[in-house]
């Protein structure tokens, strides 16, 4: 899947965590994120950084795709949280501000 703010492609590879274990697990074990890559979790208005390497960039957004809560740059060990979120997308950090992503924004995925 690709995820898009409009016309514009904002990642070219998208996951989903479908499963409970791909849920759980969501990026621990990853030393990098490659460029372009989110994965998303459908259902889900809260995260946890816990055993990851990294920081990442957590993207929050309503069942109509609509930005409710951005937390760039979380660093391990920390946990994020969004009362009106239906769906998270997890980045590699910096992604949020490289594609100017702002509180508000409407985001679709679209199969590729």
């Amino acid at each position: 899947m690709v995820l898009y703010r409009g016309s514009e492609a904002i990642s070219m590879k998208v996951e989903t965590a479908g499963s409970f274990i791909r849920r759980f697990a969501g990026l621990i074990g990853k030393k990098k994120i490659p460029a372009g890559y989110c994965l998303y979790f459908p259902g889900c208005n809260s995260i946890h950084t816990f055993f990851m390497s990294m920081a990442i960039d957590v993207i929050m957004t309503s069942a109509q795709g609509r930005v409710e809560g951005l937390f760039p740059g979380i660093l391990p060990w920390k946990f994020a949280f969004t009362r009106e979120a239906a769906d998270t997308i997890e980045a590699a950090a910096g992604t949020i501000a490289a594609s100017g992503i702002k509180k508000g924004d409407i985001l679709h995925l679209k199969q590729d």
